[in-house]
């Protein structure tokens, strides 16, 4: 697998959230990710940033992510994600979501790839960690992405970056943040560490705040990539400190 191949799947680590990386895919190439993520948790960091107990809260999620080149700078994407979750408040069982987008590749150079995209996303389940499932209307993700290649200590790495605008229709509006740094120290194995941070706008009932951390190992057995990693919620306001392990396929075309 070449190297800006791995680049270009380097986001797609969290089942159902994370979006694609900035690297678009040739025209005519197509990647298929499947995720599962199983999380819960027992504490909850409430409004004053401080944690709590927290009652049931525990989650399942499966999705299947497809990223397709259209052209040298057009890649279209679509994701179908199933939930099972059950917290003290809410409960959900089927399909969650489906979504569609793309990112257009505003400018590439050998070492840095700079694209802007979105996505519209619909279905009976979605929701954040913090929130119960909207049964109605659509999310608009609106992102700019950023990803450079270089080298840390003579070791193929790259840098991904995403800022984001995350519009729902009935609930509050989110500013995200996604970071993801990648080292490859062998041609088989490609090293994972990201931070997921976000924060709703201000509502009634206050706001929430998130940083989530995750590392994971990806391992690439020529056209089919396995990758297992750990999730885990660093800091947040009105959020549950979540604890989920992830486990993913990578298939190219």
């Amino acid at each position: 697998m070449k190297y800006g191949l791995w680049a270009a799947l380097a986001a797609l680590c969290v089942a159902g959230t994370a979006h694609a990386g900035a690297w678009p895919q040739a025209p005519g190439a197509t990647q298929v990710i499947i995720g599962y993520e199983p999380a819960a948790a027992k504490h909850g960091w409430d409004a004053n940033g401080q944690q709590v107990p927290l009652g049931n809260w525990r989650e399942q999620s499966a999705s299947v992510f497809v990223d397709h080149g259209v052209t040298p700078h057009l890649t279209v994407t679509a994701r179908v994600t199933y939930k099972d979750y059950h917290t003290d408040f809410d409960r959900f069982s089927g399909l969650s979501s489906i979504e569609l987008g793309g990112r257009w590749t505003v400018r590439r150079t050998d070492k840095a790839v700079f694209a802007l995209g979105g996505s519209v996303e619909s279905g009976k389940g979605r929701r954040s960690d913090f929130d119960v499932s909207t049964r109605q209307g659509t999310d608009t993700d609106l992102r700019a992405y950023y990803g450079e290649n270089f080298r840390f200590h003579g070791i193929e790495a790259f840098a991904d970056i995403q800022l984001a605008r995350h519009l729902r229709q009935y609930d509050a509006d989110q500013w995200r943040a996604d970071v993801t740094y990648g080292l490859k120290p062998s041609p088989k194995w490609l090293l994972l560490g990201q931070v997921f941070a976000g924060r709703t706008d201000r509502r009634a009932w206050g706001r929430a705040e998130w940083a989530n951390a995750q590392f994971s190992a990806v391992r690439d057995f020529g056209p089919l990539c396995v990758q297992m990693g750990w999730r885990r919620t660093l800091y947040g306001r009105n959020v549950p400190v979540v604890n989920a392990l992830i486990v993913g396929l990578w298939r190219s075309f």
